[in-house]
């Protein structure tokens, strides 16, 4: 199960912690049922409070983490409609805990976002639906290939993107960035 804590069994356990060498994975629930005209979500008092423990256990411990979540975590990033409805709580979560990356969707765009925490700056990333194609209203699909190592004592980590092309027929390299060090 890939929605699950490494060596867990029992379903519905968010949020949920997969760890990998030095990188802690830590998956967040935002979905909740929704009239036809609303996409929005919400995390909820228990995955919060679960989140701030498993956050600050992990960044104690040493590992570079990464949140994923499907909406926005900051408010202002999506239309109300669409919106995470306790973005702020999360928000508090996360600067309060620290982590060094937070991974979402949702808007269907590109996003890149930066939100000072007590352990250093978290990076907030979204990106571009896998089914988009070149067109002048929206990003077309990419995916991210992010590479975390630790330098002189601190995260850093390189991103990669690659971008569809409908020229090229298929996906081509896009930019290259270092997202910043954190302590």
């Amino acid at each position: 199960n890939y929605m699950s804590s490494d060596g867990q069994v029992s379903e519905n356990a968010w949020p949920f912690v997969r760890l990998r060498r030095t990188v802690a994975i830590v998956g967040v629930s935002s979905a909740v049922p929704q009239n036809l005209v609303r996409a929005a979500g919400s995390v909820g008092p228990q995955q919060l409070n679960g989140l701030a423990t498993r956050l600050a256990d992990l960044g104690t411990r040493g590992f570079y983490r990464v949140v994923l979540i499907h909406h926005p975590p900051l408010p202002g990033l999506a239309k109300p409609r669409k919106a995470l409805t306790d973005a702020a709580a999360l928000q508090e979560v996360l600067q309060r805990a620290g982590a060094e990356l937070v991974l979402h969707g949702h808007n269907h765009r590109a996003m890149f976002h930066a939100l000072q925490t007590n352990s250093g700056l978290a990076h907030i990333i979204g990106v571009p639906s896998a089914s988009m194609v070149n067109h002048p209203d929206h990003d077309s699909a990419q995916w991210h290939r992010y590479d975390v190592r630790r330098a002189r004592g601190q995260w850093q980590t390189m991103l990669s993107i690659r971008r569809w092309s409908g020229t090229a027929g298929g996906f081509v390299d896009g930019e290259q960035r270092i997202l910043g060090e954190s302590a």
